[in-house]
């Protein structure tokens, strides 16, 4: 069985990374003057590189991409499963079956950081959003 069946952080993570693929993909095949990287704080790992991380530098609630436009402009993107949606059985009504990710407060926290120091910071939750977001960030 897999470790999102366990655990439903895990479920959360598994239902944003393709969402992270397609923004990364998205953005390097028709955004060639934005360079976008991510930046891989989540994930479960032993106590001794835990450490070592944070001694380098690793810091909890960092978003998820960076990236950089021309300008010297920067954004922050914070990837986040959207709601998911079901029909009844019983009334034939769409209901919700999952409800949207929401930010952690070491997230929250980094938003904050973000808003505090003058830098942009966006909550996403499907290629959809973000592209509405590169839209602008092209024209403007």
């Amino acid at each position: 069985m897999s470790r999102s069946a366990f655990n439903p952080q895990a479920r959360r993570t598994d239902r944003e990374r393709p969402i992270q693929q397609q923004i990364v993909t998205y953005c390097q095949r028709c955004c060639p003057d934005f360079y976008i990287f991510a930046v891989p704080n989540g994930g479960h790992r032993d106590p001794r590189t835990a450490a070592i991380m944070q001694s380098e530098g690793v810091r909890s609630g960092v978003a998820d991409l960076v990236i950089m436009l021309p300008g010297g402009r920067t954004e922050f993107i914070e990837v986040k499963a959207p709601a998911t949606y079901k029909t009844s059985s019983k009334t034939g009504k769409r209901v919700q079956a999952q409800p949207a990710g929401t930010l952690s407060r070491t997230q929250r926290d980094f938003q904050t950081v973000c808003d505090t120091l003058g830098h942009r910071y966006h909550v996403v939750y499907c290629l959809d959003d973000f592209m509405k977001l590169s839209e602008r960030w092209k024209t403007g």
